[in-house]
This record gives structure tokens, sequence and C-alpha cells, in this order.
């Protein structure tokens, strides 16, 4: 059992076990949104909810539900997606930026072409990771968020 159902059994807030364990609410908090007490914090817990300390210190039962499969991998899509969008906005503002100091500069040399080649390359390959499109984007965030 988490310390969040230990607590919801006995009918207690947040606040009430926080004060009768002599632990502030930030703490409880915490501890119930996943993060690992002390030992003493664990003592003082298991005291004030007269419970063993193993039970209060089971990490198998997480508070809330992890996140369904498809909808992580949506947002890992989306992410790797807006990632590559950034990648060409970078590309093309400094690639306006080095076209015109070179025609500033120019000196009988258009030496912008090599940075474009290269870093073109590099976009092309950060393309091809990306293999899905802004529309089925929409089809799956909606599905995966309301059925």
């Amino acid at each position: 059992m988490s310390l969040r159902s230990i607590r919801l059994d006995k009918g207690w807030s947040q606040e009430q076990l926080a004060e009768i364990s002599g632990l502030s609410v930030r703490t409880v908090q915490r501890i119930e949104q996943g993060h690992k007490p002390g030992l003493e914090t664990v003592r003082s817990l298991a005291s004030a909810l007269d419970v063993d300390v193993s039970l209060i210190r089971n990490e198998d039962a997480p508070d809330q539900p992890d996140e369904p499969q498809e909808r992580k991998a949506v947002r890992k899509r989306r992410k790797r997606l807006l990632g590559y969008k950034t990648h060409l906005a970078v590309y093309g503002y400094t690639m306006l930026a080095l076209l015109i100091l070179n025609a500033i500069t120019y000196d009988g040399a258009w030496w912008v072409i090599w940075p474009a080649l290269g870093w073109g390359l590099a976009i092309a390959l950060h393309g091809g990771r990306v293999p899905i499109t802004p529309r089925k984007i929409k089809r799956k965030l909606k599905s995966a968020f309301f059925g």
C-alpha cells in the first residue's frame, strides 16, 4: 500500500497527517508524489498512522497509474518533430545571416555554400528520423486523449 492509500483509509487529510506526525505538509506531499523519504520520516509516519514501517517504504505501489504506452509514444513523436522544426528554423536563420555576411564581405568567393551544404546534410538526416507528419500527430493526439 502507498502512503496516500493508507492516509485515505484513515480518512485523514495531508494536513492532519503532517500535524500528527510532526512533519510539514510539503514533506507529506512529496512522499505521496514518489520522493523517497528518510528513515526518521518513515518512522514518524508509521507511528502516526499506526502501521508497520515496511508498509510506508513499499515502492511497488505507485500513487498514480502509469501513462498509457500509446500516449507516451505520441508525446515522444511530437517532441521529436518539435526538435526537428527547431533545428530547421535555426538552420534557416543562421544561413540567412551567413549569406548576408558573405554578400557584405564578398571577395569573389561564395563560401557560405559549404556550411549550407554540410549543415543541410545534417538537417536531411535529422528529418529522416522524423517520419511523421503534423496531421498524423494531431490525429494520434485526438485519439489518445479523447478516445
